[in-house]
């Protein structure tokens, strides 16, 4: 269904995926802004925006104070395997968070909300969006593959924050996933990019 939630918020999320640490990923995030700040007040998300009818449109579904990250691009170089893009997940831990954690995550058809290629496509009940295998030119006439690099159509929008006092905090956004051999076989993938949310308090 198209009207599912934007965020899922809460203190822990299990992501059933082995440590990607022993292997090497082509998968890389790239953040277009390093810091964002927090603003008071509600916002829509993407799927909203995706779904409504433009003569009635919806109430914001999104709760202050919230933040938003542009410009987030999905690279991946890999010649031979598909990427099968699951999760992204931007997380910030700190006393100012409700448990000490703030998780803010996409997937299903609210991930494929976040570029506008993905949501026509409706790809969410394959396992999540594709990006294709890097196809290099075979001679110097030839343009670069677009397949390459895939961004962000619409901003990422995470609310719900306490701004009653200014705070900092470093987080991460993680782009999880699989890639897809020719042979079918599927291999965890996992990209981290770093971020900073700024609130100047009420």
């Amino acid at each position: 269904m198209r009207f599912l939630k934007v965020l899922l918020l809460a203190s822990t999320v299990a992501v059933f995926l082995p440590s990607c640490s022993e292997n090497t990923s082509d998968l890389m995030v790239q953040m277009g802004t390093t810091r964002t700040y927090v603003i008071n007040a509600s916002a829509k998300s993407c799927l909203t925006k995706a779904t409504e009818d433009q003569s009635n449109p919806s109430p914001n579904d999104v709760g202050a104070a919230f933040f938003q990250v542009q410009y987030l691009n999905i690279a991946w170089p890999n010649t031979e395997k598909t990427l099968i893009v699951a999760t992204i997940r931007l997380k910030f831990q700190g006393p100012q968070f409700s448990g000490g954690t703030y998780i803010c995550e996409f997937a299903g058809d609210n991930l494929l909300a976040l570029n506008e290629i993905w949501y026509a496509k409706g790809e969410a009940a394959v396992g999540g969006p594709e990006i294709p295998s890097y196809k290099k030119p075979t001679s110097t006439a030839e343009r670069y593959t677009p397949a390459q690099i895939v961004s962000t159509t619409c901003p990422i929008v995470c609310g719900g924050l306490n701004t009653s006092t200014s705070f900092q905090s470093s987080g991460t956004v993680d782009i999880i996933g699989f890639s897809r051999d020719a042979k079918g076989e599927l291999t965890p993938e996992r990209a981290t990019g770093f971020i900073s949310i700024e609130s100047l308090g009420d």
